[in-house]
Order: C-alpha cells, then sequence, then structure tokens
C-alpha cells in the first residue's frame, strides 16, 4: 500500500476486524511509510474505532453476554471484565441496555 501511495500521491487507511481471532485495527499510511497504527481486542476497537457500529451491535452481545450471569456472577462483573474499556458514562449506558434486555427475557 506504501507503494500504492507513492505512485498516486495518496495516503490511506486500512481497517481489519476479526471477530473470531479478537481482534480489530486500523493502520493509516502515505508515501513515507506506515504513520500510525490501532491494534486491539475485537470489542474495544469497535468501541474506539467505530462507535456507532459497537452501539448497533449490542444488541447481539449483550444477549451472548448474558448467558453467563448467575447469583454469583453479576452485571456488574460483565461490565468489569467484558467492558472495562468504556469510559465511565458509557459503562452506566451498557449497564442500562444490560439491565433492560434482562427485564424482556
Amino acid at each position: 500500500m506504501v507503494n500504492v501511495c507513492k505512485k498516486y500521491g495518496v495516503s490511506c487507511i486500512i481497517s481489519y476486524e476479526e471477530p473470531g481471532n479478537d481482534f480489530y485495527g486500523r493502520t493509516k499510511m502515505d508515501s513515507s511509510g506506515i504513520l500510525s497504527e490501532e491494534d486491539y481486542e475485537y470489542r474495544e476497537g469497535k468501541y474506539r474505532l467505530d462507535p456507532d457500529y459497537f452501539w448497533e451491535s449490542c444488541e447481539f452481545d449483550i444477549e451472548y453476554d448474558v448467558e453467563d450471569l448467575d447469583d454469583t456472577y453479576s452485571v456488574d462483573d460483565l461490565i468489569k471484565d467484558t467492558y472495562s474499556f468504556l469510559d465511565e458514562d458509557d459503562k452506566v449506558e451498557m449497564k442500562r441496555l444490560i439491565v433492560e434486555h434482562l427485564g424482556e427475557e
């Protein structure tokens, strides 16, 4: 891609994701080479690099996540273990979504 950037005088961004192997990232480059690389675990990458996609996919993720909840593993434990990367306001929103989901079951 660096050669393409050199040839056409452009910059590019390569985005990639693989949920099964738990990675999500983005690389920016121009004719001088790689400018930045951002690599994350899958959910954190969605949150950091494509927040709209992250929140749109929450319904499916929550449905899967709540299967582990029981008397010894709470919603707060789930958020701490699975969504630790969320900022504090978004942790509150995630808890609201999970509790709402549980109320619908």
